[in-house]
Formats: structure tokens, sequence, C-alpha cells
């Protein structure tokens, strides 16, 4: 009995040895692969070894994978990202030729419409040079006499800074030249963010291209000179931010009134939109007034003098805010006559002589917008 019992004590001491030199290899093999093995104490070990040693193959836990993404219910493929294709470089790029295309078509009609208007309107200044009555009918220093004297008196002012300091004509040269590159070639500024507004931009530059292709094609009949002639209707119109500023407007809003009068702006409708006529002649050259090359305050001073409704605008957050005032500037309105002529577009008062055909769009009143109150 004594022997069996020592034979026994043998037999597990060396169990429990090579237990747990089975438990300590099959923990150093989980670590190198990877798998999930835990053994907390000498107890642990020996029973994982013993096991071991009766079957070979354990099962042991795998650290978990990341798999692939739920599927939805009922659908054999899984979700597609979301593509905004407001933002997709392709269809902008794509869309934006297109708009270009169409600014092409639409330039060149638009060069003939402003080679139209400024035959138009330096016809009409030709005509108040020699009208005596021209200076009784418009504000003081507003004359076409006194508008062509003011002109020619920059012009001599520009060339004398110019002689005396070189580097302002070499500067206005380099600004332009920028300008027209920017106005014409897509590459000279970056590509919109966002397709909507990549089509508005290549939408402008297609237009200017178009102009200037009317301009070169229509040059042996007298296109561009055409359009050079309206710049007698608005010789004393070249305002800068000095003027503005000197009205005393912050710097900000000077320089904002000194802009080109927006191509979309409202301008003066000389017959009342609210008169219910065609779209087509209510927002057409001969009953919209928008000079071409107006500064946004020249534009905002010609709406206060012919269109009594008409009070003033809003100036941008951008700039501060706040409001532009006919009356706070103490400016002066054209009576009936004045409004009758200064009012209506030159190409209305080519078509009907002058007066005559402003007569009925009078009596109904000249309201007019462009954010007014």
């Amino acid at each position: 009995m004594a022997d069996f019992y020592d034979r026994r004590t043998r037999e597990v001491a060396k169990l429990g040895r090579e237990a747990e030199a089975a438990a300590h290899k099959a923990y150093g093999d989980a670590l190198r692969s990877g798998t999930d093995l835990v053994l907390r104490t000498q107890e642990e070990v020996n029973r994982f070894g013993a096991k071991l040693l009766s079957d070979p193959k354990p099962i042991v836990r795998r650290s978990a994978q990341p798999g692939p993404p739920p599927r939805p219910a009922g659908s054999g493929q899984a979700p597609r990202a979301k593509v905004d294709l407001n933002r997709n470089p392709v269809v902008r790029a794509v869309a934006g030729d297109v708009a270009q295309g169409i600014g092409n078509a639409v330039g060149v009609a638009r060069g003939g419409v402003h080679a139209v208007e400024g035959l138009a309107e330096g016809a009409v200044f030709l005509q108040r040079l020699t009208n005596p009555l021209d200076t009784l009918m418009s504000l003081p220093g507003q004359s076409a006499a006194q508008q062509l004297v003011g002109a020619a008196s920059r012009g001599v002012d520009y060339v004398r800074r110019g002689v005396a300091d070189p580097q302002i004509v070499v500067r206005d040269v380099r600004d332009k030249a920028h300008q027209m590159r920017v106005d014409l070639d897509p590459t000279a500024t970056p590509a919109a963010p966002t397709v909507s507004e990549e089509v508005r931009r290549r939408l402008d530059i297609g237009m200017n291209q178009g102009e200037l292709a009317f301009d070169v094609g229509s040059f042996a009949v007298g296109g561009p000179l055409a359009k050079s002639v309206k710049g007698l209707g608005a010789v004393s119109k070249a305002s800068t931010a000095e003027k503005y500023l000197a009205q005393g407007f912050t710097p900000a809003r000077a320089a904002h009134l000194a802009e080109p009068y927006p191509e979309h702006g409202m301008g003066h409708h000389f017959a009342a939109r609210r008169m219910g006529l065609p779209r087509s002649f209510s927002e057409s050259v001969f009953n919209r007034l928008k000079p071409e090359g107006i500064t946004r305050g020249d534009m905002y001073e010609l709406h206060y003098a012919v269109d009594p409704k008409f009070h003033g605008a809003g100036f941008p957050a951008r700039v501060g805010g706040g409001r532009w005032s006919g009356a706070d500037l103490g400016l002066q309105e054209y009576g009936l006559a004045g409004r009758l002529w200064h009012g209506s577009p030159a190409p209305l008062k080519a078509r009907v002589g002058g007066l005559a055909g402003g007569v009925g769009a009078a009596a109904h009143g000249m309201a007019d917008e462009e954010d007014s109150w």
C-alpha cells in the first residue's frame, strides 16, 4: 500500500510538471498568434495543461477582427457613400465648359446691343450739345457742355500727373491688362468650389469673350466705334472713390460706390414695372435706364434725380451696412421735363424723337427699384 501511494504521488507530480509545461508552451503560442488565452492562477495553468495532454487540439478563442460593414436588410450590396454632385470636379468642369460656350453666344448678342446703345447715346449727347434748352433741363453742372468741359479737364489733369509720375500710367496699364485677363481667361482665376458658382463664373467669362469677338468681327463696319461713341454720353460719369469720400462716406463705402454698377442691377424703368407691360419691353434697352460704365454711386444719384419714388439704397454688411440717401446728400430732383428727358434711355429717345414718347408713361408715374425705400 505504501509503495502504491508513493508511485501515484510520483505520477501526479510528473503529470503536474508536464501539464504546466504544456500550458506555458500553449500560452507562448497564443501570444505569437494573437489569440486570447487568459490563465490567472496556478490551478488554471495546471487544469489547462492537463486538458492539453488529454486533448491536443483545445478550442482557443481568437481576437475579434473587424468585419465587413453591415448591409441593409433585403439588399445584396453594401451601402454606397453619398456623392455631392455640386462639388464633383468632373461635373464642375463639364458644366463650366458648357456655360462658357453659352456665354460666347450671349456675349456676341450683348456686343450688338451695346453698339446700338452706343450710337443712340452718342447721338443724344450730340443733340444735347446743340440744344440751347439743355442747360435749363439739366441739374446744375450736368448739362452736356459742362460734362464735356469737365471730362476734358480731368483728361488734362491725368496727363499732367502722368508726366510728373510715370508710374501712375504704368500702374494703370498693368491693372487694366490684369483685369482684361481676369475677364477673358478662365485660368486667370481659380475654379469655383461648386458647380453652380463655376457655371456663373464661366458664363461671365464666356459673355466677355463673345462681346470681344463681336468687336473684332465688326471692326470693319464700325462696331467698336459705335460703342465708343456711347462714351460721349458719360464723359462726366467717371467718378472715383475720392468723390464719395468728399461726400462723407467711409473708405469702404466710398470704394463700394465707386465700383461699376453691376450688370444684374435693376436700374431705372422709364415705364414702371407695376404697369404690367410685357417683360420683353419692360426689361429692354428701350425702357430700362442703366448707362454703360456708370458707377454704383452715380447710378444712385441719377436714379434719385429722375424717379420721385426712389429715395435711397442700403449698403451691404461687408462695408458696414447703413444707407445711401439722396436727401441726406442734399441732391436735387429733376422737374417733370427733366425726368422725361433724363429718365428715358437713349435708345428710346433716338427711336421716338425725345420727349413725345414718354408723356404717356409719365402720366402713370415712374416708380422704381434697387432696394429703394
